[in-house]
Order: C-alpha cells, then sequence, then structure tokens
C-alpha cells in the first residue's frame, strides 16, 4: 500500500488520504501529547492511580534529578528503575493517606493556606506572601494553585500522621550516645591477600572442557537482535533552535512574565577545600584544620591572594579555576555552609568549616540582593522559551511536512533537510536496552525492530511532548556464536575461575591453622599488611568494601583472627583483629544534639517503613499497564 501511494504521491486521492491521516493524529490522539487521559495505571485497594498522575510526577521527578545530574541519560533511569521508584512513592503515600483517613486526621484548609504563605520562595522584597509571584511560579511549573495545595494537604497530612505515629520514639542523651558510640567505633586490622592473577601459571585448561563450557552455557553467549538508525525527534525543545525570535518578542515576553525571573540573593564565592573521610580519625582532622588556619593567616597577611591559595592548595573541583564558585543561592550551598557563607560581607574570609566532606574555607568577593532578575542577564532563558512556545505551534505542520516528502519516497535524512531539519543517528542497540539517547517504551522499541533495512517508520512515535520519526539504516538477527568465535573468552574464563579457587582454598587452609596456633608462619611474616581505621560501613582502606569483615572486627576479641576468607573481587583475605577504637568524649559533646535528631529521624524513618510494609501486605495493588513502568 505504501510503495502504491508513493508513486502516486500527487493524486488529488492521495492528498485526501494524507490530510486524513493527520486528522486522526490529531483528534483521535495518536499524534497528540496527552494521550489517552482515562488510562489507569494501577488501582490500590481499587482506587485508580490514572496514568497521566503518574507521568505528571515522573516528569517533575525527572527535571528535579536531571537539574542535579545534567549528563543523566536512559540507560542511567534503566538501572535506577526510576519509574518503577515513583510509582512505588505513589503507591505509598496512597496507603499513608488511607490510613490518615481512618485514624481520623483532618487538615483546616486555614492551616495549609499558612504553610503556603509562610514559604520564602513565595514571598516579595518585604517578606510578604505575595499572590502574583504564587500564581507565576506554579504556573512556570505547569501547575494550578489547586494542584498544588492537594499535593501540599497531602503532603502535610502524611507528616502529621508521622508525627502521632512517631511521637513516642524520641531518644534519650543515653540511647544517642550509644548510638554515637555504636556508628563511630573504629576497627583496624592486618591481613594476608591471596589474589587469583598469583595462582594463574598454575592452572590449565583442557580442549574437553572448553567444549563443555561452551555447551553448558550457550544462551550466555548469545548476541541479541540490534539495530542502529537515523531518527528526528519533533519537540517544542528540540526544534527551538530552528526559530527565528526577534528582539522585540523576547522584551515583550519578559515584561508579561517578570514574576517568573524572580532571583535569590545570591553571593560570589571562592572556596578552598581539605578533603576528609567522614570517619576520619581525630588527629587527621586536627592536623586538616591547622593547615587550613595556616593557609588563612597567610592570604590575610597578603603572601598569597585567595585564588592562587585555591589553585596550590584546594582539593575540591574548583581549585583550577581559583576557587571559583561564581554567583551562587542558598540552595547552592552545603546546610553546614549556608549560615557562615551568608554571614560573611564582601572581602571577607570565613574560619575554617567541618563538613562530611572536610574542612572548608570560604571568601565572599561579591553579593546582590534578591529581585526580578535584568533583561540582559536572562535574555538567553528568555529566547528558549519563547522559541519553545513558537516551536510548539509549528509542531504539527513540520510533522506534515517530513511525512509528506517521507510518502514521496525519501529517505529521512533527505526529508528533514529538505523541510531545513538535520536527523540524528544512534549506535547500535538492543530490544532490551534501547539507544540512550531516547526514552522509548517497549512498545516503539517492537515497532522500530520491526522495520526492514532503510525503511522509515510509518507512523510517528508519540513521545511524551512529541513525535519520533526514524529510518532504520542497519540490523542484525539474534544468533549464538561459533565456539570459535568464543574460545579465548572461555579459556579466559575458565583459568580466571581454576585460579579463585586455588587461591580461595589456599587461604581458608592459612586461616585455619592461624586460628589453631596464632602464630604467623615466617614465611608470610613479610606479607603481613595493615590497614587504616575503618567504620562498621566496612570500606576498608587497601581492600575495598566488607560489611561482613567490618561485623566480624567489631565482635571478635583484640589479637584474635578473625572466623573466615573474605572475598574482595578476584582476591581473598584472612585477617586479625588489631584494634577497636571508640569515639572521643570531646567528639560526643560537640555533636550531641546531632546525634539526638539522628536516632530520632532514624526510629522515625523506621516506624514507618515498618507501617508502610504493613500497609503493603494487607492492600490489594494491581497494575493495569506495566508496561508504562518499563523502559
Amino acid at each position: 500500500m505504501l510503495d502504491g501511494m508513493r508513486r502516486n504521491a500527487q493524486s488529488w486521492g492521495i492528498k485526501l488520504l494524507f490530510g486524513i491521516i493527520v486528522l486522526v493524529f490529531v483528534f483521535w490522539g495518536v499524534g497528540g501529547f496527552q494521550g489517552d487521559e482515562k488510562a489507569i495505571l494501577a488501582t490500590v485497594d481499587g482506587e485508580r492511580i490514572e496514568t497521566r498522575d503518574f507521568q505528571k510526577r515522573y516528569q517533575r521527578r525527572l527535571e528535579s534529578l536531571r537539574q542535579q545530574r545534567e549528563d543523566l541519560d536512559t540507560q542511567d533511569l534503566r538501572e535506577m528503575d526510576f519509574k518503577r521508584r515513583v510509582f512505588e512513592q505513589m503507591v505509598d503515600k496512597k496507603l499513608l493517606l488511607d490510613a490518615a483517613e481512618e485514624l481520623g486526621l483532618v487538615l483546616p484548609r486555614s492551616r495549609i493556606r499558612e504553610r503556603i504563605q509562610g514559604m520564602e520562595v513565595f514571598q516579595g522584597k518585604n517578606k510578604a506572601f505575595n499572590a502574583t509571584r504564587y500564581v507565576s511560579l506554579l504556573r512556570a511549573n505547569r501547575m494550578s494553585p489547586a494542584q498544588f495545595e492537594a499535593g501540599l494537604r497531602r503532603d502535610v497530612l502524611v507528616q502529621k500522621m508521622t508525627d502521632l505515629l512517631a511521637g513516642p520514639v524520641e531518644p534519650t542523651p543515653s540511647q544517642a550516645k550509644d548510638f554515637f558510640e555504636y556508628v563511630n567505633l573504629q576497627g583496624k586490622v592486618s591481613y594476608l591477600t591471596f589474589a587469583a592473577q598469583d595462582y594463574l601459571d598454575q592452572v590449565e585448561v583442557s580442549q574437553e572442557e572448553i567444549e563443555e563450557y561452551y555447551r553448558e552455557n550457550k544462551e550466555a553467549f548469545q548476541k541479541p537482535a540490534r539495530m542502529k538508525m537515523d531518527y528526528l525527534r519533533l519537540t517544542p525543545s528540540s526544534l527551538a533552535r530552528y526559530q527565528e525570535v526577534e528582539e522585540g518578542e523576547l522584551r515583550r515576553y519578559y515584561e508579561r512574565n517578570r514574576q517568573d525571573f524572580q532571583g535569590e540573593a545570591e553571593v560570589k564565592v571562592r572556596h578552598i577545600l581539605f578533603s576528609l573521610e567522614q570517619d576520619a580519625e581525630e588527629k587527621a582532622v586536627d592536623e586538616a584544620q591547622s593547615r587550613m588556619l595556616r593557609l588563612r593567616d597567610r592570604i590575610e597577611a597578603g603572601e598569597v591572594n585567595f585564588a592562587q591559595a585555591a589553585r596550590q592548595h584546594s582539593q575540591g573541583p574548583s581549585a583550577s579555576e581559583g576557587g571559583s564558585l561564581g554567583w551562587i543561592t542558598k540552595g547552592d550551598i552545603l546546610p553546614a555552609l549556608r549560615e557562615k557563607t551568608y554571614s560573611l560581607e564582601p572581602g571577607q574570609i570565613s574560619e575554617p568549616v567541618r563538613t562530611r566532606k572536610g574542612w572548608h574555607l570560604i571568601k565572599v568577593e561579591d553579593r546582590r540582593e534578591g529581585g526580578v532578575k535584568p533583561f540582559a542577564e536572562v535574555k538567553g532563558t528568555v529566547r528558549k522559551r519563547v522559541a519553545r512556545d513558537k516551536a510548539a505551534g509549528t509542531l504539527d505542520k513540520i510533522l506534515d511536512k517530513v511525512l509528506e516528502k517521507v510518502f514521496k519516497g525519501k529517505d529521512l535524512a533527505k526529508a528533514a533537510k529538505e523541510a531545513g531539519l538535520e536527523v540524528k543517528t544512534t549506535g547500535w542497540f538492543t530490544r532490551e536496552e534501547g539507544p540512550k539517547t531516547l526514552e522509548l517504551q517497549d512498545k516503539h522499541l517492537k515497532q522500530l525492530f520491526d522495520l526492514k533495512p532503510q525503511q522509515v517508520t510509518d507512523i510517528p512515535i508519540i513521545l511524551d511532548n512529541g513525535y519520533l520519526l526514524a529510518q532504520k539504516t542497519g540490523g542484525d538477527k539474534a544468533r549464538t556464536p561459533e565456539l570459535s568465535e568464543v574460545r579465548d573468552a572461555i579459556v579466559q574464563r575458565l583459568r580466571g575461575e581454576k585460579a579463585a579457587e586455588k587461591a580461595r582454598t589456599d587461604a581458608e587452609k592459612t586461616l585455619e591453622k592461624l586460628r589453631n596456633n596464632g602464630q604467623v608462619p615466617e614465611s608470610l611474616r613479610d606479607e603481613m599488611q595493615q590497614s587504616g581505621q575503618f567504620s562498621r560501613r566496612g570500606r576498608i582502606p587497601g581492600l575495598g568494601a566488607s560489611r561482613e569483615l567490618a561485623r566480624d572486627v567489631f565482635v571478635a576479641e583484640t589479637g584474635e583472627w578473625l572466623p573466615r576468607v573474605y572475598q574482595f573481587e578476584s582476591r581473598y583475605v584472612v585477617a586479625r583483629a588489631d584494634a577497636v577504637t571508640p569515639p572521643s568524649d570531646e567528639a560526643w559533646r560537640q555533636q550531641k544534639p546531632f546525634w539526638i535528631q539522628r536516632l530520632s529521624a532514624t526510629r522515625k524513618q523506621n516506624m514507618m517503613d515498618n507501617l508502610v510494609q504493613v500497609l503493603r501486605e494487607d492492600a490489594e495493588i494491581d497494575i493495569k499497564t506495566p508496561e508504562i513502568l518499563r523502559y
């Protein structure tokens, strides 16, 4: 049929048919952005979670995450199972809200109004609630006041129930101190290492073993079907760069939406960091502080300026820039540094400040109060918004234009070029792991893999905010490679396994001897190594992470060989408990309020986690459209 359409693309009949196709796209949601707004994603005890509500929540969470991680791609989201996490949070909140209703908890409208009016982000220069700013900021985030207030009501109600249930769990100072000492105990071990690579020359692999491994593991070697493609993504954002925007349009948009460009108070900062582990020894902490104080004295005396000192001594990511962090707001600063930074006047340098990252030295070079940012400063942002708005208005026309050229037999790259656009190209990808640059559902990937070589998608793939057209430029069928293709990999795998088994066996035999007589044989004494101090989190300096080893150290007697062999990738370790050191009383006195608060928060979170688990066990959760949660 499509070939016939291409041969007769100039006929009125085909043009009429094409017009009907476009109308179907627009009016029946095939090419629209809303999809089926009544589609149900899941039910929780019979109550619906609608797909559109999930998609809105997902997009907000995704935008927030991308502000923190600009390099985030679809593969990262797939590994995080981000869609599933957002969905689970929606389920948990629904269960908690139902539980709050059963408990008879209510929230007066006045309480929500007071909470909103007290939010700093909605306040003007006089620190009073600004209704115009409130509406503008919500509009910029694609929310109505009713939606925001309903969401806030749910959040406050859940918090109210949390406080009610967790009220009796406030810890005493004695309990908090026990918790502090438990978390901050420091262990140290001596150890012997048995590395698999040291045994490789002691093992051989026979042809029979290679063939047997290949027969038993053929599926593991199977290469899945894969393809690559040219594609054209038609969204307001992707088309924005093609839009011509005049200066007058930018200024008119800025004047109409001035409240959207309300800026927070900012400071221009330089920064020096001396890195420390959060659980670093007290001696190392004191030494770093002393070095920082000496460096500060040199800067104050004029021996070296702050930027030079940062380049030479800072261990932070801004060192190469002379410690410059540029203009930053309160939200950009670690909470432990926020108050200190904003208390400084331009030209002043802070005292050293300790955080979980180490010791910091801050210099404020300039500051500016909040308010509407000048047009020149936000011109780039304004242009992006105006261009996106214009692009959204032309989206369907551009789609029609490209599709018409495709129906005439042009390939996607030529069709795009004649429409003034440029296609992009993917690398090879499989159906299980789609292209990293695109967030596609299983049904989209099936549509792509069903294409023939050089075929263009006859019907656009519908994205959350636009369309995708694609042309398959290469493809391989799934296949199982011959033994000759994977022989080297099999030999490497089998040799590695045999060497690891020899290393583990030697480690176990050595441990048995050491636990029987406690003496390290003279032949092994030179191989003994000692770790640095480590906490229960189990990151052992010189070895790596092992919570199992850390757990055993803190219950062992000093000088006792620990009861098992510990694996660190391809190394096996036997270890002796050398010392367990409790934190100092001075550290407790300095950190007491923090640990009381932390234990309280931990208990509350544990209680809420347990409550949610109980609610989940009693709930009927039925996912109606699971494909929406897949990548």
